[in-house]
């Protein structure tokens, strides 16, 4: 029942909100509407002022004028742009923060300077428009800020005048098939299968998959767990103990994608490793994410499953049990956890299975800022001095920062910034520690 209401509820909103928009004056008309009124009744009616009646009525005339000529340009404009996009199909496949024209255009009535048109996209929310006027039409591109499935567009087209007198509003919805993957990333997967299989052989006394008794000069990338700070603090160099070849080799990788708020940049991620699953040569790759029914071992079922999980992320990691229970049906096998960079349900879920697993899976969180942003600026001067990019970047590290501290008491971590594809070093990640 309270579903029920609900749904009505916002339906009722969104007719109001056409409604309200198809009222042909703006907040600037009314008080002019209020203020000839006024005038009228005060000075015109009661002291018979010959000259202010001239002037409301010249007023008068001009806002009458310019109300009558919005109204039929924006029945023209609803009419023509509607009919000519009826018809359009849009279909597309494109990446996530890539502009693409989708052929739909809104009617630009040149021909009429006093009257100006744009249009904006209300659903989705996450999709950002540029209009590109031509002739008598207005072109559009559209970039999505995140993956998904999307089967409807609905934008909102406005006529005004140029005073700002007179503004009618209108809506139209388009039925359409877009996927949007993750953005590209130049992130590179050797470097972490080259720490899964270890170097040399397993000490005959060991774990089958092999013993940490090795050591090397630290990489991007390795966990700090690995890292022997007492040897850094005698000799200023950083070392870190290095697995040994398993006497099993692991062949298999099991990726397990954990759905939640912020999980774009991890995304990213993710579809790199997915696009080397028909290349995978030496074993077998498995893709498992949130709302799936089951692992994918082919690129194009792992990527549509990867771009279906943007609309679980309320599940909170419920595709870690799957991952768990292959994992121990095949000893040896190798996993990957892509978690998102933001707290949520899915950190308990982590905690609760991590220790099911046949090995230790490596962790990997993947940021979008820069960490550059560490030394810009002081905290206070980057609260309330720095640009709007500057402080959503803030945001994020500071979500991070609580995710970072959770995760690195009981997991093998990694954490890369998505787009460059670098691994965060020991030093930028004891500073958001210190932050």
């Amino acid at each position: 029942m309270k579903a029920w209401l609900r749904q009505l509820g916002l339906r009722l909103v969104g007719w109001g909100r056409r409604l309200v928009g198809l009222f042909p004056l703006s907040l600037t008309g009314l008080l002019a509407v209020a203020l000839l009124a006024f005038s009228w009744l005060t000075e015109v009616t009661e002291h018979s002022n010959q000259l202010l009646f001239g002037v409301v009525l010249a007023f008068g005339a001009i806002l009458l004028f310019l109300l009558i000529l919005n109204v039929v340009a924006t029945a023209i404009v609803a009419a023509i742009t509607y009919r000519d996009n009826a018809q359009k199909a849009i279909e597309m496949v494109f990446d996530a923060g890539v502009a693409f024209p989708t052929g739909y255009r809104v009617l630009n009535p040149w021909f009429l300077p006093i009257l100006t048109v744009r249009h904006w996209i209300d659903e989705p929310v996450d999709f950002a428009l540029e209009c590109r006027g031509r002739g008598v039409w207005y072109f559009e591109e559209i970039t999505a800020k995140s993956r998904g499935y999307y089967t409807e567009i609905r934008r909102w087209i406005e006529v005004s005048d140029i005073f700002g007198l007179t503004s009618m509003q209108f809506m139209l919805t388009q039925k359409v098939a877009l996927k949007i993957r993750p953005a590209e990333s130049a992130f590179e997967t050797l470097h972490l299968r080259h720490r899964a299989s270890g170097e040399g052989f397993s000490h005959p006394d060991g774990k089958p998959v092999g013993e940490m008794i090795e050591m090397r000069r630290y990489q991007a990338g390795d966990p700090l767990r690995f890292i022997l700070w007492r040897i850094f603090g005698k000799t200023r160099k950083l070392l870190v103990r290095a697995p040994e070849r398993a006497i099993v080799d692991s062949r298999n990788l099991v990726l397990c994608f954990v759905s939640g708020m912020k999980d774009d940049a991890s995304a990213k991620l993710a579809r790199v490793m997915i696009e080397d699953m028909d290349t995978e040569k030496e074993g077998r790759m498995l893709f498992i994410a949130d709302g799936t029914d089951g692992p994918s071992d082919e690129t194009t079922a792992a990527m549509d499953d990867l771009i279906h999980s943007a609309s679980c992320r309320h599940m909170g990691g419920r595709s870690l049990s799957d991952a768990v229970g292959y994992t121990r049906s095949n000893p040896g096998s190798q996993s990957y956890i892509f978690v998102p960079a933001k707290m949520g349900p899915w950190l308990h879920e982590l905690k609760r299975q991590i220790g099911q697993f046949g090995q230790p899976p490596h962790v990997i969180v993947g940021v979008d800022f820069e960490p550059t942003i560490l030394t810009k600026r002081s905290r206070l001067s980057q609260i309330f001095l720095a640009p709007n990019t500057t402080r959503l970047e803030y945001e994020m590290l500071m979500d991070f920062k609580a995710v970072y501290s959770e995760l690195e008491s009981f997991a093998h971590l990694d954490v890369v910034h998505a787009d460059t594809g670098v691994s965060l070093d020991p030093i930028h990640l004891q500073a958001i520690k210190a932050l």
